[in-house]
Parts: structure tokens; sequence; C-alpha cells
């Protein structure tokens, strides 16, 4: 069901202050624009990045081995260039296997222009599609204005663990969990069959 959904993609959408952006999954031939995206962030967005963002190997991986059904990730482009990344990570076996975890990273210079609300928007739909019911997001010492726009699109706080996590410059911030609960549609996920 997921690939059905992936059809309404690439999306022109017009945001805030009248940016215009194209949402679409990530491609094979996206290399130099995700490498060109991860490696031109600056110091201060790397901070709460789980991985590693300063290998351009990994970033070709990426796009050379895209696998929408366990990790989708959802580009906004400005033009050809990315300005932001969403990605819902899927487990598809194990105690979790219905609930989807979403990353989200939008560019410094792009930001207040609601592209993470829609991008956290576009895929609640997608998790929809691929039969999830849940989504979370852990997010790791966010501003107010990231944890705004999961609420805005009906994530709300699970826990919240004060000076939890530490960033690479060694300072603490709270861990917060935000989750929301999807209803899926019954044509989507076979039930009443």
């Amino acid at each position: 069901m997921l690939d059905f959904a992936l059809e309404e993609y690439p999306r022109d959408v017009e945001l805030e202050d009248e940016l215009m952006c194209t949402v679409r999954p990530l491609r094979e031939d996206d290399e130099k624009a995700l490498c060109d995206f991860m490696l031109g962030l600056k110091p201060e967005e790397r901070l709460f990045i789980k991985g590693p963002c300063s290998n351009s190997d990994l970033f070709m991986d990426w796009c050379r081995s895209v696998d929408y059904d366990n990790n989708l990730p959802l580009l906004a482009l400005e033009g050809e260039r990315i300005v932001a990344l969403g990605i819902m990570h899927q487990r598809q076996g194990g105690w979790k296997r219905h609930i989807g975890s979403l990353n989200m990273m939008v560019k410094a210079d792009c930001s207040g222009h609601g592209l993470m609300l829609l991008l956290i928007r576009s895929l609640v739909g997608l998790g929809q599609h691929a039969g999830l019911m849940r989504l979370e997001s852990e997010l790791m010492g966010a501003p107010a204005e990231i944890i705004e726009a999961f609420q805005d699109a009906g994530f709300e706080e699970l826990a919240r663990v004060r000076d939890y996590v530490m960033d690479m410059e060694g300072r603490t911030h709270d861990s917060v969990l935000m989750g929301m609960n999807l209803i899926p549609d019954e044509e989507l996920t076979g039930a009443g069959d």
C-alpha cells in the first residue's frame, strides 16, 4: 500500500513567506544533493544527529540502496537544493513492528517556513498507508519550535528525561519522546476482509 501512496509524489508546495518547494522521496540520483545537504549542516545543526554525518560514502550508500519499506527518506527541495529531510524508520518484525520512528532535519536558513510540519504531516499520511499504528520521535535537546511542530501535527509528549543526552560539545540536554496514535484506514490494512 505504501507504493500506492508514493504515487502522489513529487508534490509542489507553497509554504509560508511564498517559499516554493518540491516534496518527494529520496532517489538514487540524489547523491550529490544529499551529500551537499548533510555535509553543509552547521555544527550546531549536527549536534543532535544520532549517527555520523560527515561521511559522504554513507550518504551515497543511502541513495544507492533506498528501501522505502524500512527507511523512507522524504525530501523538501528548493529547486535542486535539499532544504529539509524527514525519515520514517519502520521495523519489519519484533515488538515494535507497528511503530514508525521519525527523524527530521531542516536547514537553518530555511527554518520558520513550515517545512518541518509539512514533512511530519506527509510522513504521518505515509505511515497510515504503511499500516503503522503509532509514530514516535525522540527529540534530543530540541528547541520549543520543533516540539511545537510535532504537537501541531498531532503528536504529544510521552516522556521527558532531563539532562539525559550529551551533545558532541559535552553539554547535557533533555530527551523528549513524542508520539501519536495512527488510525489506519481499514481498506489499507485489509481489516474487515
